[in-house]
């Protein structure tokens, strides 16, 4: 029972990890709602066309580590070590980035 409890809470933050819309928020700070403009995405592609060179490098360098976090440091919190788990942590991040909840579940692309 306790490990279904681990892994429920482990995948539910690895979701809302990944479903931070982080080229959204790069492009609020520029006054622009990326969701408007390019190919309309709110992925590192995306901001790389509307945002810039050195914005688009932060948001994919900032999504990789959202998805390095989920498997490694949420992973280790629950002691969640096996390579089945971690796995599993790597697509619920990928979920959350792909179906934001923050978007209504419209993200980036997963690449």
């Amino acid at each position: 029972m306790i490990l279904l409890i681990k892994i429920a809470a482990s995948l539910i933050i690895s979701y809302l990890l990944g479903s931070i819309p982080t080229a959204y928020l790069f492009g609020k700070l520029k006054g622009i709602d990326i969701r408007k403009h390019g190919s309309g995405n709110v992925g590192a592609t995306n901001a790389f066309r509307v945002l810039g060179k050195w914005p688009g490098i932060c948001v994919l360098v900032i999504d990789t580590a959202k998805g390095v976090l989920a498997t490694t440091i949420v992973g280790d919190v629950f002691g969640l070590n096996s390579v089945t788990y971690r796995v599993l942590l790597a697509i619920a991040v990928v979920v959350g980035h792909n179906w934001t909840i923050f978007l209504q579940f419209k993200g980036g692309k997963g690449m």
